[in-house]
C-alpha cells in the first residue's frame, strides 16, 4: 500500500493521542498529490 513510501510509523504517547491521534506516520514522495493521496489512506 505505502511500501518504501512509509519511513516511519510508531504508536503515539497517551498525552498527544488526544490531538494528534493514535498513530503517527511520515511518509515521503516528490510529489505533493503522492503525499495526499497517502494520508487519504493513512486516514481511511
Amino acid at each position: 500500500m505505502l511500501g518504501s513510501r512509509l519511513v516511519h510509523h510508531e504508536p503515539m504517547a497517551g498525552v498527544f493521542s488526544a490531538a494528534l491521534g493514535n498513530h503517527g506516520y511520515l511518509v515521503r514522495s516528490p510529489a505533493i498529490a503522492e503525499i495526499h493521496e497517502m494520508a487519504t489512506l493513512i486516514q481511511a
